[in-house]
């Protein structure tokens, strides 16, 4: 009941403000405008420091001039579509164009509701926005499916990473190999360090010095299953549960750990993973989504799984043993490799140029 008041609240609060924000932008209607100069709407997108949407609004406001009332541009997130259709309508009457940011979608394999709802709220700005930058070619694909082919410009811009501050640190404990997960993991997605932690005593029993560090948010429910679970398999030496931390903090977090294990299910395009590279970390990852696509052969290890949008499918855990053993014997040559990708492909600096040439090129068109 409580969940349920809960949702109810949050499904409110997400209304009006959608409305709150129409109201933003009709009252913009009566504000001058530079027909030049980028100046960008970010359709109710807060910025912050603690990851996913925020950091990336940060790192945009960080460049670009950003305002209320004076914008000539709109930058929409797919994971937050504050913007109705009223809004959409009276954007398109002011001439405004829009840019969405397109991540993943909703589909029964990991989201319990009523996920044809939660793409139509998503759809119209899809087919609305004057271009569309996908995460990955995996959110292309995932959204002509569900949402259609537009008519339009689109890129793959993938995710991107500050290599000066992401970086691999210079001194490393050779006595011991850390792997890493990181993450907001919701109760469905436990899977993500329950099936490395049943994994960990036939791990340890073959080598030693091997340890599994989580840094993230759980569930007091979810907390309590892992803690079972590792006091169970008797591991909890080597099996260390953390809390949340911020962007300042992950640096050093990914500094203090050897490799990274991402198993998620169709992840779209996980910034943890480009972090992760650049920090040096090889990575093991559920061969599916778009995280192969950062990946790759060199910098890490994909585990084979069937694609099925209607229930998740995880690594066989055989598998995940094989791919541990063999990071932690080749990882000279890993983490080199990982640093290199990241360095080669997802830079931060790259990123800020290629959003500079698209909105630029959308305003000429105005």
């Amino acid at each position: 009941m409580k969940k349920f008041r809960k949702k109810n609240l949050k499904n409110l609060l997400i209304f009006l403000y959608k409305y709150f924000i129409t109201i933003n932008i009709i009252l913009s209607f009566f504000f001058k405008r530079s027909k030049k100069e980028k100046n960008i709407h970010f359709s109710g997108n807060m910025q912050g420091n603690l990851g996913g949407t925020k950091v990336k609004i940060k790192r945009l406001k960080e460049i670009f001039k950003s305002s209320y009332f004076k914008f000539n541009l709109v930058y929409v997130l797919s994971n937050a579509p504050y913007l109705n259709n009223l809004s959409l309508k009276i954007l398109k009457y002011l001439k405004i164009p829009i840019v969405l940011n397109q991540n993943g979608l909703f589909y029964p394999a990991w989201y319990e509701g009523d996920w044809q709802s939660k793409n139509l709220e998503i759809a119209n700005i899809y087919l609305e926005s004057d271009i569309v930058i996908f995460q990955s070619e995996f959110c292309k694909n995932t959204a002509e499916k569900f949402l259609g082919k537009r008519v339009g410009k689109n890129y793959i811009l993938y995710n991107a990473v500050d290599t000066k501050k992401f970086k691999p640190t210079r001194v490393i404990n050779t006595k011991t190999f850390n792997f890493l997960i990181t993450g907001k993991i919701e109760d469905h997605l436990l899977y993500r360090i329950t099936e490395i932690i049943k994994v960990m005593p036939n791990l340890c029993k073959e080598m030693k010095g091997v340890n599994l560090n989580f840094h993230g948010w759980l569930s007091n429910e979810s907390y309590l299953i892992c803690k079972k679970l590792i006091k169970d398999l008797d591991v909890t030496k080597n099996v260390n549960l953390n809390g949340s931390y911020t962007q300042e903090e992950a640096p050093s977090i990914y500094q203090q750990n050897q490799a990274y294990i991402n198993i998620k299910y169709l992840d779209p395009c996980p910034n943890v993973v480009i972090e992760a590279l650049s920090c040096g970390l090889p990575v093991i990852y559920s061969n599916s989504g778009g995280t192969p696509e950062l990946v790759g052969v060199k910098a890490g290890i994909g585990l084979n799984v069937d694609i099925n949008w209607e229930y998740i499918i995880t690594p066989k855990r055989s598998d995940i043993l094989i791919s541990m053993k063999k990071i932690i014997e080749n990882y000279n040559l890993y983490s080199a490799e990982a640093r290199n990708t990241a360095l080669e492909r997802f830079d931060i600096e790259y990123w800020k140029k290629k959003h500079d040439k698209i909105f630029a090129e959308i305003l000429k068109r105005y």
